[in-house]
């Protein structure tokens, strides 16, 4: 028996003997035996036997036992009711998932022939339509087609006309310029053509105001110039003009005035005369030449600014100088009118 048990009260314990016996109050018949909790207080307070505890006791164990075995029958039904719902509840699935694979292998069927059918009916009307509608693409892609082959050339037309509008416009500018430049005319060096030191002599060189000569005289008679009288040469005799030392007269030329003073001096009078006593040094960045059928002209600038202009302004006057006559431009425009890349200025006018 615990301390704590030993310490109840023993006011806190209701009485229940009564007169005749101190213990069990005899055994006559009387109020009924008290609960396990009254008997066990009354047993730990010492004022019943212990005798008292076992009818309690007897009567908790039953009560127990009673729950107990009512609470394994309720356990009992409620597994069984569960493992019956279980079972329902798996019926009524497999029921459910057999009735809609029945009907998506019905939607499938129904659909499958429906497909059919389609397809018979595309078919057969396809045939019927495929000629009627082959030939109206091949109109559809011819017509598209010979749209954009209209337009393309429209386009091209367009553009070749602005860009030969803009390159004649570039052209006359720059003709213009070269003309102008050409006429003021300037002192340029000159190679003899004969003699006998062929050394170059400084002469004013110009263009003839017909465009038809180039002409040359010496500097002090640059203001009285005449191209009737003067030394000149027919510009459409020009074939070709180069920069630098190319011809056979520069090269001789050039290699006279490389030759050194020692060299000069052993050979002979006459040579050393001709070729060493007048040479002049040639600068090969500002000698060009105007290569012709007849004749060669071989002229030296004062500095290369001059002579890069005088080869860009003949350069410019041989391969468009066509332009500024009347009657090969005619010409141009009837072998353009040929080709079908100009219109006829009659038509297009009216």
């Amino acid at each position: 028996m615990s301390r704590e048990e030993q310490t109840v009260q023993p006011e806190a314990i209701q009485t229940i003997l009564q007169s005749g016996c101190k213990i069990t109050a005899g055994a006559r018949a009387g109020p009924p035996p008290p609960s396990w909790r009254l008997a066990r207080q009354l047993v730990l307070s010492r004022r019943a036997s212990s005798r008292i505890i076992k009818p309690a006791a007897a009567s908790a164990i039953q009560k127990a036992y009673r729950q107990a075995k009512q609470a394994r029958e309720e356990h009992a039904a409620r597994a069984s009711l569960h493992s019956s719902f279980k079972v329902w509840r798996a019926t009524v699935q497999a029921q459910a998932a057999r009735c809609e694979l029945e009907e998506l292998s019905a939607i499938a069927l129904q659909a499958a022939a429906r497909g059919h059918c389609a397809k018979t009916q595309r078919r057969a009307l396809l045939a019927s339509l495929l000629p009627a509608l082959l030939r109206l693409q091949a109109l559809a892609r011819s017509r598209i087609a010979s749209r954009g082959l209209h337009a393309a050339v429209a386009a091209a037309r367009c553009i070749q006309s602005h860009w030969r509008m803009v390159r004649s416009r570039v052209v006359g500018q720059r003709l213009t310029g070269a003309l102008a430049r050409l006429q003021n005319g300037a002192v340029l060096d000159k190679y003899q053509k004969g003699g006998l030191s062929h050394e170059r002599r400084r002469r004013f060189v110009w263009l003839s105001k017909d465009r038809q000569k180039l002409c040359w005289t010496e500097p002090s008679a640059a203001d009285s110039r005449c191209s009737a009288t003067d030394k000149s040469v027919d510009m459409e005799a020009i074939t070709a003009v180069s920069a630098g030392v190319k011809t056979k007269l520069m090269k001789k030329m050039g290699r006279r005035a490389e030759a050194s003073a020692a060299e000069l001096i052993l050979r002979k009078p006459v040579d050393a005369l001709l070729s060493g006593a007048k040479a002049q040094p040639l600068d090969a960045s500002c000698a060009f030449s105007l290569i012709g059928r007849d004749r060669v002209l071989d002229l030296v600038a004062p500095s290369e600014d001059l002579q890069a202009q005088w080869l860009r302004d003949l350069r410019t006057l041989l391969l468009f100088g066509h332009h500024l006559d009347h009657s090969a431009g005619m010409d141009a425009i009837t072998a353009g009118m040929g080709r079908g890349s100009l219109a006829d200025p009659v038509a297009a006018a009216a």
